[in-house]
């Protein structure tokens, strides 16, 4: 989880999402559901929803599982570009095919 945090601070640092995404995407990782995420964070689960829509068209995911393994991928490998090459961030291009 502290992978997928760094990642996404340094994508929210660069303009690429929101803070409320990133929260939206952090609530749903750790096992929250929309309703309980919009209850958190004051917004209606359809606004969790397009908030996860959006994300997916940001990595090129086609589900939420399919997002989740890609977050997951990205974030890893932002590490380990960011070990070998002391950047604070990629970018982001979405996945094709």
């Amino acid at each position: 989880m502290y992978v997928l945090i760094e990642w996404l601070n340094a994508c929210m640092r660069g303009g690429l999402i929101s803070r409320t995404q990133q929260e939206v995407i952090l609530l749903l990782a750790a096992g929250w559901t929309d309703e309980a995420v919009g209850n958190k964070l004051d917004i209606s689960s359809r606004t969790v929803q397009r908030h996860v829509s959006r994300t997916m068209t940001l990595v090129g995911a086609r589900s939420r599982l399919e997002l989740g393994i890609l977050l997951s991928s990205r974030a890893q490998s932002w590490v380990m570009r960011r070990a070998r090459s002391n950047r604070q961030c990629f970018a982001l291009e979405p996945a094709t095919g």
